[in-house]
């Protein structure tokens, strides 16, 4: 598989935010999150390369920012609730490609630009990855940042 290659724009951000984060063969490799005041509603952007040896599936999500986490697709012009996204083996998904995107339901403060929340993914039964994704303003994502303290594998 080739990899990606990251664009002129992200090169000065990823010297300040470290570059991918990468768990179970998977690599989130870049994040974003659009800005949103506290009670309101937001989406995260992913994008999650995957060299494990099999196909891959984001189950869930959590974050403490937020009352409830969904992952959505867009369906005929509506977005709605999914169990699951799917990420094939040797290849990548980038989720505003996709249709696809991490829901924060009722925010518990304001996400402001430049500030960065916390997320705990679920892929499978019992494998979780922590990773920290900065809030922007709705461009070019930013690449993902490991969540301090309990991130990795089964944590």
């Amino acid at each position: 598989m080739d990899r990606p290659r990251i664009s002129g724009f992200l090169v000065p951000l990823m010297l300040a935010w470290p570059s991918g984060v990468s768990a179970h063969g998977l690599d989130i490799l870049s994040g974003n999150a659009l800005p949103v005041r506290a009670g309101g509603d937001t989406a995260v952007y992913l994008t999650i390369g995957n060299e494990a040896f099999h196909n891959e599936r984001l189950i869930g999500a959590t974050s403490e920012i937020a009352n409830k986490v969904e992952l959505h697709a867009d369906r005929d012009g509506r977005m709605v609730p999914v169990n699951g996204i799917e990420i094939p083996l040797d290849d990548r998904i980038d989720m505003r490609q996709t249709g696809h995107h991490i829901m924060l339901i009722g925010t518990k403060s304001d996400l402001t630009v430049g500030s960065v929340l916390r997320l705990r993914l679920q892929f499978g039964k019992n494998r979780f990855q922590n990773v920290m994704v900065r809030v922007g303003k709705g461009g070019a994502p930013a690449a993902a940042s490991p969540a301090p303290q309990g991130g990795g594998h089964g944590k």
